[in-house]
């Protein structure tokens, strides 16, 4: 007895309190290292929303000065085709005035022969 006496306290029991203490030492290190793990996550979630929220924020930019554009431009059109539809009638008209020339000038030359 006397033996097993001595193995349990020179072998036995440091290696069950050894397993013991790396048992809770692992426990506790692991719930420690899922919140840290969680604490990164929300990290980069936190970093990448701000980075979607910049990108997000600039196309609204870009989107309002295109539609300015667009509307600007839409503007420019509808007068320059009102413009052209203008023009279109004075042409027509200077067309009809010059056939109106034309026959005068060709009465005033059949008149001169």
């Amino acid at each position: 007895m006397d033996i097993l006496n001595r193995f349990l306290d020179v072998a036995l029991m440091p290696a069950l309190a050894a397993l013991l203490s790396g048992l809770a030492t692992w426990v506790f290190a692991r719930k420690k290292n899922a919140a840290e793990v969680d604490g990164t996550n929300i990290s980069n979630m936190h970093n990448a929303l701000g980075f979607y929220t910049a990108i997000i924020n600039d196309s609204k930019e870009q989107t309002d000065k295109l539609s300015e554009l667009n509307k600007s431009l839409f503007l420019e059109n509808l007068e320059l085709k009102q413009r052209l539809s203008a023009l279109q009638v004075e042409v027509n008209d200077l067309r009809l005035e010059i056939d109106k020339l034309k026959k005068q000038v060709d009465a005033n030359s059949k008149r001169l022969k």
